[in-house]
């Protein structure tokens, strides 16, 4: 091969070189074009999301904001009113209580029931029989004893038109010390119990 032919096929192949490495280069160039306009797409689309997002929450936090505000204000309402209430029914109990004590003294005065000892008991027997106290005593004293041996002995007393004394058998039991709360066994007992008659419930009611 000569020197002319050799120079000639030399530059043919750097042309050729040329032209591949141009082709090259062009594609790399627009895989990068190509891979950038995908990576800009992507980034925009994630932005996107992102803001929605954002706005999103947003909202619902506003929602929770004025939620929580108007919870408050009808809790404060509700505490307004029940402490109205409270007021007036205070207000009104201290004058019932005002007008209770100025009508029949105090309160304590106008609930206590009265009641009859024993004394007054013998006496006015005594008055309507037109007996002595003492004789009156005697035979009162000679009743209670003889009802109380009777049921003590686990046997009933009946007198019509006012009613039955009779024991009761308690069974054991648990219960709790009052003092301090510790369970505690509450043996078994005979108890004294009375029932009243028909008439003296009637009496009463």
């Amino acid at each position: 091969m000569t020197l002319k032919e050799l120079r000639e096929k030399n530059e043919l192949t750097q042309a050729a070189f040329a032209k591949a490495l141009g082709v090259s280069t062009s594609l790399i160039s627009s895989i990068e074009s190509g891979a950038k306009q995908i990576t800009d797409k992507v980034a925009d689309k994630v932005l996107e999301v992102y803001d929605v997002v954002i706005e999103t929450a947003e909202k619902a936090e506003g929602k929770v904001e004025s939620a929580k505000g108007s919870l408050e204000k009808k809790r404060s309402k509700v505490r307004k009113a029940a402490e109205k209430v409270k007021a007036q029914v205070t207000s009104t109990a201290k004058d019932a209580s005002a007008l209770a004590e100025e009508a029949f003294g105090t309160t304590e005065e106008a609930v206590k029931p009265s009641s009859m000892n024993k004394t007054e008991l013998i006496s006015k027997v005594a008055a309507e029989n037109k007996l002595t106290q003492k004789l009156t005593s005697a035979a009162v004293d000679t009743i209670l004893s003889t009802i109380i041996d009777t049921v003590a002995a686990g046997e009933s007393v009946s007198l019509p038109g006012f009613g039955t004394f009779s024991v009761k058998h308690r069974e054991a039991r648990q219960g709790h010390n009052p003092a301090t709360g510790e369970a505690m066994e509450i043996a078994a007992k005979d108890v004294p119990v009375f029932k009243a008659a028909k008439a003296f419930k009637e009496k009463v009611n």
